[in-house]
């Protein structure tokens, strides 16, 4: 009997050792094989697996510094903004979207605002380059970004790890021009980026050019030479130009306010020159800009010449707001041309302390140069005798 007990044991053994074999098998089996061991997996131990996976692989999405994602699906940026709600703030998406859209604002080196079209002021999405992938794009430009999205710390919805940038459409820019009495003629029909495009201005007859407008800058007609001007295109322009009659003075101010120049410490000015709307200021001498008083100093025998740097351009009259009387040099010989007056400023503009000198050109005189010899003695040292200049405004006609 006692060996028939261990005849029966052995095979109980195999058998449990072998079924425990099975089920560890059937475990790491895919639950798509066809094998026949997946007809002991239940369907509870199927969810089971399926859950695990799914944790897994957020896991791995989470703390992997590599991005996964999901099929692209192409979108609109209107589309975009409605799955806006289903983000969080820092939170960025795991779909890829396909995104066609035009470039309506440049606000980086790789950094665009895209809109659905170009005259759009809703649904315009930031795309930056966070992957260093987005090509250098210009406004009207047209693309598609493959791209996911991402609400910032601030809630604002971005276009983000751009992988890809295809059919690139490159926009093409136009001159327009309004005004009466006159038009303007361009080099070609459109321009693309970066190209240089001539106009020619032409007026009727009876009239002349005074200055155009153009993308809130201004042209006055002492810069346009022989009736042309170019411009570097970056995006469309829109000009508008204004005539006046033949016998109109076209009359320009330039304003210098020094402290607005002054670079943090005294330097001397020998030999320099500094501009303003077609006129100049240079220097011959000691002067030098200095910083207690937010303006320049001026020596006994320093030259400062104010010039017009255009043809048929002449002085109407110049103004000048020195620090004081005693450093003001309010002396007829003092200027190479011209009058002046002198008297305190009412101190709305400067202190009552500071003197404002009028300069004017001789009746019936046109001149485009007027030099100013600081008069004095010059002491010793950096004595009474300097003349703080602080702001000069020049008029002039053409």
């Amino acid at each position: 009997m006692k060996n028939n007990k261990n005849k029966i044991l052995i095979p109980l053994f195999l058998t449990i050792f072998l079924a425990g074999c099975d089920n560890q098998v059937s475990s790491v089996v895919p639950t798509t094989s066809t094998s026949d061991s997946t007809a002991d997996i239940s369907v509870s131990d199927t969810s089971d697996l399926s859950s695990v996976s799914s944790a897994s692989e957020e896991s791995s999405l989470e703390s992997s510094s590599t991005f996964v994602y999901l099929d692209a699906i192409a979108k609109t940026i209107a589309e975009i903004r409605g799955i806006e709600s289903d983000l969080s703030k820092n939170q960025k998406s795991q779909q890829r979207y396909l995104v066609t859209a035009y470039v309506t604002k440049v606000t980086g080196p790789t950094a665009f605002l895209l809109g659905d079209d170009l005259e759009t002021t809703t649904n315009i999405i930031p795309i930056l380059d966070t992957n260093s992938n987005l090509p250098s794009l210009h406004r009207k430009d047209k693309a598609t970004f493959d791209v996911a999205i991402r609400k910032n710390s601030q809630g604002v919805l971005q276009l983000i790890d751009c992988i890809e940038v295809k059919d690139v459409e490159t926009s093409t820019y136009h001159i327009t021009a309004t005004g009466e009495h006159g038009s303007i003629t361009t080099d070609k029909e459109s321009y693309t980026y970066g190209e240089t495009a001539t106009i020619t201005i032409s007026h009727e007859e009876g009239y002349k050019l005074s200055h155009f407008l153009y993308n809130e800058n201004r042209v006055d007609v002492f810069q346009i030479k022989d009736n042309q001007y170019t411009f570097t295109m970056e995006d469309d322009i829109t000009i508008s130009l204004t005539f006046v009659t033949s016998e109109t003075p076209l009359s320009y101010q330039a304003v210098y306010a020094f402290k607005n120049y002054y670079s943090g410490k005294s330097y001397a000015l020998s030999d320099k020159t500094i501009s303003e709307n077609g006129t100049s200021i240079s220097f011959e001498g000691s002067a030098c800009w200095y910083a207690n008083t937010e303006g320049i100093r001026c020596y006994p025998g320093d030259k400062v010449t104010f010039s017009l740097n255009y043809e048929n351009c002449y002085f109407a009259s110049m103004e000048m707001v020195y620090s004081s009387e005693t450093n003001c040099p309010c002396l007829p010989e003092a200027f190479s041309t011209g009058t002046y007056t002198s008297e305190f400023c009412d101190g709305t503009t400067f202190a009552t302390t500071n003197v404002l000198q009028h300069w004017y050109p001789n009746e019936g005189e046109q001149v485009n140069s007027v030099t100013l010899t600081v008069m004095g003695e010059k002491p010793s040292g950096d004595g009474s005798r300097r003349h703080n200049l602080k702001n000069v405004i020049i008029n002039y006609l053409m």
